[in-house]
């Protein structure tokens, strides 16, 4: 053991014994009398404070009211859990009203020679602070995934419709009964459905997640949740077009498979599918049309009171009865009339006679009701978009936006039937040509050119020649060695993909002046040709992923239209714009000529390279995600968010150039190695960041000072909508958050996670779990330091320690935790088990392995 040899004390062991004692026995001891004490001192502060928490309460007690009352008009039925959640919010607020309000306040304080009635200033501050404890638990409990549900229909409701016909969908109603009795016969183990399309839907009630990546690995893992875990299955196959092999896929299924309690209910157009599938025939069913009176009940029902106006009722019985009984074609002939004048029901009337029976693959009835459906859209625009969705259906809404006006997240859903007629449309009306899988070419593009799979295939020069109305070309996945010269024909050109290409020779690009979008993303090439300057009318650039290294001076800046410029993952070697010698990369700085930028991604290596003078241009952006430094990966599957930085910076993160003009809004964000910052509270409170990942600094000693807070009149409430917090290696980190817990700070915080944090003692305050009902995961890893997860606040309590949405808790390398749940930084003389009676866990999954605790 180190000494220090100017300053050493000797103590029998007997006295280091009771001064240890003293030393636990002290705060039990006189801690009680000091915190009656502080009850007279905090009298104001701890009404205030009261006051205070019960006006956030009643605001959110008046949200929840207001979603209750919008979602009961519908029908609706407020779940248990919020009525309770509402009784407690009403029984703890005017208990807190009741006290607030108390005439008796007036002899409390001080008042001219008046001396303080300290009995009732005692009683009412102790109240004070006793009730805010419960408005501050049932604010806690406050974590709905939803307020009201939606009731089951009773037998009248589901046979019958709202105009009181009893034989409304009673066919449908008597089908389900026929499929309910052959689920529950133990001989029918593979059923079959079909006819009309859409007849069933794809049921998943495993909650299965597959890790793996292959067909037959998630076959494996699937037969083996079967088999292994549960005893009765019901798999549904919904919409089969042709065989699949179920042993391939790991679905364990006739007499004498490893499960027979393994029930297959499949769906299709076909009877013969299913036949080829092994269904039963005895249990194979047609889903017939709808009868007459149902046809028309389902009609009257979405169409409205109109149907019944003696000038439309004639007209809308024929208009029914040519939907032929189809559910699909009722429901969209009727909504699209519903509120149409009677000119418009002739009209649709006699459209629906005049049916071309040429649609493969569609009934007749059903495509002219989809057609009728079609023309009536609001707009060419409209109809336009429509149509495109459809034939880019495979597609992420990201190609679709690109090829038609922006950028955005999310995915395009539409029913198989109406994709195939609005194809059949396109085909028709724009020329549109969409190849199918598997199926034989018959006219233009040539049946050679088109299933070719081949990357060195050639675009004959001449191939472009005569087409100067295209808009749109997708010339994706090709090895592109020089763009053919017929695209000097292409004026109307305005959507360009060359994704995934190998590009060589792109000089005839110069050409489609009237290019709009440009996407180069993955493909390969070295220098970005100085011919895309010359398109001044592109609105959106896509480079990301690519090879590209250089890109010339003055191309960027030329592009003064531009709003999207995409160029992450990329290794271009910008210039640094204060260099003096001649070069042959363009500098960042070209982006200041850029007014109408919008949205950019962009990825960088050195934090130098970035010009100073850029608040204008980062100010008008609306998404944006910037990379810079080494250690940051660019794609992040989990980051849906339209706001990220991820930094290695080497100096202060609010002063480093013009970075800080992006911290306002960010919501996703990552700092390694920042320089000169002890935490990391902005001015105000990081109002939308939504995930925070810091790692590697020496000299962070909390993620939140709430003394600092007080001190600058910062805004108190911080990181208000933090889902996600990460904290890897901070060396000197002694609490996340230091000072008092503004009410609301991390109250949308679901998952943390702190790895090697050496000074720090322990996670949570007790303060701030009460906050935090929705955090659903915690993992703790090597923080040799760390004595307990959560903290007391010193005062003696029998109050549960509730994470009402935790199911994930792995704490692993934490030497000297000796329990969960602590009042104080200090080892227990008698050893305690690592989770006490006061810590409720719910249905967490603990991850507990030999290496976790040294217990």
């Amino acid at each position: 053991m180190d000494t220090d040899s100017r300053f050493s004390i000797c103590l029998p062991c007997q006295m280091l014994d009771i001064l240890s004692f003293v030393r636990r026995v002290a705060p039990y001891a006189f801690g009680p009398i000091l915190g009656e004490a502080g009850y007279l001192i905090s009298y104001e502060g701890n009404l205030k404070e009261l006051a205070d928490h019960v006006k956030e309460l009643e605001a959110k007690r008046g949200e929840i009211n207001h979603l209750v009352e919008a979602e009961t008009r519908n029908g609706k039925i407020i779940e248990p859990g919020v009525q309770n959640w509402l009784d407690k919010v009403n029984e703890v607020i005017e208990k807190a009203n009741k006290l607030l309000e108390d005439s008796n306040h007036a002899e409390v304080g001080c008042s001219g020679w008046v001396f303080p009635n300290l009995i009732s200033r005692h009683q009412f501050s102790k109240k004070a602070s006793e009730i805010a404890k419960d408005v501050v638990q049932v604010r806690g409990k406050e974590n709905f995934k939803g307020v009201c549900y939606l009731p089951p229909l009773d037998g009248a409701a589901s046979s019958s419709g709202t105009r009181g016909d009893e034989n409304l969908l009673e066919t449908r109603e008597t089908f389900k009964e026929e499929i309910v009795k052959a689920l529950k016969d133990p001989k029918a183990l593979n059923i079959g459905v079909y006819g009309l399309g859409g007849v069933g839907e794809i049921a998943d009630r495993l909650g299965l997640q597959f890790g793996e990546k292959t067909v037959p690995g998630r076959a494996s893992r699937l037969r083996q949740r079967i088999i292994k875990e549960e005893k009765t299955i019901l798999v549904i196959l919904d919409d089969i077009w042709t065989t699949l092999d179920l042993e391939e896929v790991g679905i364990p299924s006739g007499t004498g498979s490893d499960h027979d309690a393994c029930k297959l209910l499949m769906t299709s157009r076909n009877e013969h599918v299913l036949l080829k599938m092994d269904a039963q025939k005895d249990f194979i069913f047609r889903l017939e049309a709808l009868s007459g009176p149902e046809t028309w009940s389902l009609f009257q029902n979405m169409a409205g009171d109109v149907v019944n106006d003696i000038s439309f009722k004639d007209v809308a019985i024929q208009v029914a009865q040519k939907c032929g009984g189809l559910p699909l074609s009722v429901v969209t002939v009727a909504r699209a009339l519903k509120d149409r004048r009677i000119y418009a029901w002739k009209d649709a009337l006699r459209q629906l006679q005049s049916v071309d029976l040429d649609h493969e693959g569609v009934n007749e009835k059903t495509y002219s009701a989809l057609e009728l459906s079609y023309n009536w859209l609001e707009s060419d625009e409209t109809k336009q978009l429509f149509l495109l969705s459809a034939v880019v259906n495979a597609f992420h809404v990201e190609y679709l936006l690109k090829v038609a006006m922006g950028n955005t997240s999310v995915w395009i859903q539409m029913h198989d039937i109406v994709r195939e007629v609005a194809i059949s449309i396109a085909s028709r009306d724009q020329h549109v040509f969409v190849g199918k899988p598997k199926a034989e070419l018959k006219e233009w593009p040539t049946k050679d050119f088109l299933k070719s799979s081949n990357r060195s295939l050639e675009i004959p020069d001449t191939f472009f020649e005569g087409m100067g109305s295209l808009k749109v070309l997708d010339l994706s996945c090709l090895n592109l060695s020089s763009l053919p010269t017929s695209f000097r024909y292409l004026t109307d050109l305005q959507t360009l993909c060359l994704y995934h290409c190998i590009l060589e020779n792109m000089d005839a690009i110069g050409a489609l002046k009237k290019l709009k979008i440009l996407t180069l993303c993955k493909s390969s090439m070295i220098k970005l040709p100085s011919e895309i300057g010359t398109l001044t009318n592109l609105r959106m650039l896509d480079l990301s992923g690519s090879r590209i290294e250089v890109i010339p001076p003055n191309i960027i800046s030329s592009l003064t239209k531009l709003e999207e410029l995409y160029m992450g993952y990329t290794s271009v070697k910008w210039e640094d714009e204060n260099s003096a010698k001649q070069s042959e990369n363009a500098s960042l700085s070209e982006l200041r000529q850029l007014s109408n930028l919008t949205a950019l991604q962009l990825q960088i290596r050195e934090a130098w390279i970035l010009p100073r003078d850029m608040k204008l241009v980062f100010e008008k952006l609306q998404r944006f995600k910037i990379v810079i430094g080494d250690v940051w990966e660019w794609y992040d599957n989990k980051d849906q968010t339209l706001k990220a930085l991820k930094l290695k910076l080497g100096t202060n993160v609010h002063l480093e150039h013009e970075i800080k003009a992006l911290i306002k809004g960010v919501e996703n964000l990552c700092l390694d190695k920042v320089h000169d910052i002890q935490n990391v509270l902005y001015r105000e409170g990081f109002p939308l960041l939504k995930h925070l990942h810091i790692q590697n600094n020496t000299e962070m000693k909390h993620i939140v000072d709430y003394s600092l807070v007080r001190k600058n009149h910062i805004q108190q409430v911080s990181f208000l909508n933090l889902e996600t917090l990460k904290l890897v290696n901070l060396q000197n980190l002694e609490e996340i958050c230091h000072g008092t817990l503004a009410v609301n700070s991390f109250s949308k915080l679901r998952v943390i996670k702190v790895q090697n944090c050496n000074q720090l003692k322990y996670l949570l305050s007790i303060l701030m779990v009460k906050g935090l009902s929705q955090l659903s995961e915690i993992q703790v890893s090597r923080c040799n330091s760390m004595e307990t997860i959560v903290l007391g606040d010193g005062d003696i309590t029998t109050d549960k320690i509730e994470f009402f949405s935790l199911h994930s808790l792995t704490l692993q390398h934490l030497q000297a935790v000796d329990h969960f749940f602590s009042h104080e930084l200090m080892s227990p003389c008698v050893p305690l088990p690592l989770f006490s009676a006061q810590v409720c866990l719910l249905d967490a999954y603990l991850d507990t392995n030999d290496t976790i605790l040294n217990l």
